[in-house]
């Protein structure tokens, strides 16, 4: 019998999907927690067209978004500004998916989900609204006097507008700005107040103006560090795609403001992002001459070596443009000077070609004895989902801070290749059940529990633990009922890769070889 998933592969009409869930052989689809793709019917309600396509769980909503487009793309305007709307249900409000977060975030009633793909407006969560009234407000005069009072962050006149109900989501006709993205080339002083208002007034903060920028790439290309800060602070993804794909990040590292890469990169900014050519951030930077913002890519993880469509590392665009104080980052942080690009010219033959005969002669006088790696692990702000940027984890591997960490088999005990975390304990430290009141009540021990010990037999989901008692009883018990006991004082404390950002006790400021050996983590890995 075939089943649901083995034979609709494609996008398929509402008539195929009402002849396939009449049929005797239709098969319901499992729990989309357990699955790597799902089916779910889009609608368009301006165009009145609804489709059913596949997406995949571990794929953003901003890939979700570009399937979408590529299906529905000619027959839309402005589409960069289109988002998946979660219909009002249950009694919740609606709301539009944040583009990086996954699709398996957002859990789907169903066998098939529902999700409307419309413009990004404002969402009125008040139930006695006046259609007629936020019509009258919308008129051209107003959309014009309202931009003219962000220009001039006068914020009490903003904020009189969003209170009546004006809709700060649109892209003004004369400046081809939002409101939000012009509130972000303000003065620092002056423009986290006026963020603070229009978001609070419904604007969205992946919403982009005429150039496909959105308000924190806005915020990157003026070096606007309070305007990238206030967004953050709001929820804002440091890794939004603008029409090119390109990251905040991969345009914060040509600016003078060293200041808004690190934030980025604190903030878990991936790093990896390329253009057309294939140059990524650390291309950029060095030719900027940046020196600060090479400094940042290298420590949080950027591939020294990385080549681009034309095979040149960073190292060779130093030698081409002439950026003596960039090419001696790289060189002082370990930078590979004898790898060739397409026309089989290394480095140092590229600076004599370009005559820069002087950093030609810094690049051949360099000794791998001078070489002075980042040993330190990159410190992360830990308000932000990691399971979200396992990717950060992925770089490392790449990068020379110690060169007997491997991350590279962290990543593949650890991740899953969807990116989410493996359930994984090691038997150093596990839980036993101790002796109460309560068949819950769980505590640790400093040895191994088998099948014949009390303890810990499986990691669950959703913070549960299937356990044993001394007594015998087993069953799922909740994660706040297991307690951690040390019984030996003097070996260290227990640590797991999911620590990596939050202990700052045993990590900040410390070597990797000190504090990463998987022989010393003895934590159960719990997603």
């Amino acid at each position: 019998m075939p089943s649901f998933r083995d034979d609709y592969d494609f996008p398929m009409d509402m008539e195929d999907v009402d002849l396939m869930m009449n049929s005797s052989d239709y098969i319901p689809i499992p729990d989309q927690e357990n699955v790597g793709t799902a089916y779910i019917r889009i609608s368009l309600p301006e165009l009145n067209v609804q489709k059913c396509l596949q997406f995949q769980l571990g794929e953003s909503i901003w890939h979700a978004k570009q399937q979408i487009l590529a299906s529905f793309g000619a027959d839309l305007r402005d589409g960069y500004n289109y988002g998946l709307y979660y219909p009002p249900q249950n009694g919740k409000a609606g709301k539009f998916l944040d583009e990086e977060r996954l699709l398996r975030e957002y859990p789907l009633t169903g066998p098939i989900g529902y999700l409307e793909f419309k413009f990004k407006r404002r969402v009125y969560r008040s139930m006695e609204l006046n259609t007629r009234k936020l019509k009258q407000i919308h008129t051209k005069a107003n959309l014009k006097q309202f931009m003219d009072a962000v220009k001039h962050a006068n914020k009490e006149k903003v904020d009189k507008y969003v209170t009546k109900g004006l809709d700060p989501n649109y892209v003004d006709i004369d400046s081809g700005e939002s409101p939000l993205t012009l509130s972000c080339t303000l003065s620092p002083e002056k423009c986290r107040s006026m963020i603070i208002t229009l978001v609070s007034g419904g604007a969205h903060m992946d919403f982009r103006n005429r150039h496909g920028f959105t308000p924190i790439h806005k915020s990157a290309l003026t070096s606007n560090s309070e305007a990238i800060k206030t967004l953050l602070d709001l929820g804002a993804s440091p890794n939004y795609k603008d029409l090119r794909y390109l990251t905040p990040l991969y345009y914060a590292v040509t600016r003078d403001d060293p200041v808004c890469s690190e934030m980025l990169l604190n903030e878990r900014a991936v790093i990896g992002t390329t253009d057309e050519q294939g140059w990524f951030e650390i291309h950029q930077a060095c030719r900027s001459g940046k020196v600060q913002a090479l400094e940042h890519l290298i420590y949080y993880g950027a591939d020294m070596d990385v080549q681009n469509a034309s095979g040149n590392t960073p190292l060779h665009v130093c030698a081409v443009t002439n950026q003596e104080s960039c090419a001696r980052v790289l060189l002082f942080r370990g930078a590979n000077k004898v790898i060739v690009n397409l026309n089989n010219q290394t480095p140092y033959e590229a600076a004599i070609i370009a005559g820069n005969l002087e950093l030609a002669e810094i690049i051949k006088g360099h000794s791998s004895a001078e070489i002075v790696p980042f040993r330190e692990i990159p410190q992360y702000s830990n308000r932000r989902k990691l399971i979200n940027y396992t990717a950060n984890f992925r770089t490392l591997a790449k990068c020379r801070s110690e060169t007997r960490l491997n991350l590279s088999m962290m990543d593949s005990r650890f991740f899953d290749p969807d990116g989410s975390f493996r359930q994984y304990s090691t038997s150093s430290d596990c839980y036993s059940v101790t002796n109460s009141d309560s068949p819950r009540s769980m505590s640790s021990s400093s040895i191994y529990s088998g099948p014949a010990n009390n303890g810990v037999l499986h990691v669950g989901e959703h913070g549960y633990y299937e356990g044993r008692r001394e007594t015998g009883e087993e069953g799922w018990f909740p994660c706040s009922t297991v307690e951690e006991i040390n019984l030996n004082s003097r070996r260290r404390r227990a640590c797991s890769v999911g620590d990596l950002d939050s202990d700052t006790e045993y990590f900040q400021r410390q070597t990797i070889k000190q504090h990463t050996s998987l022989n010393h983590m003895e934590r159960s890995f719990v997603r």
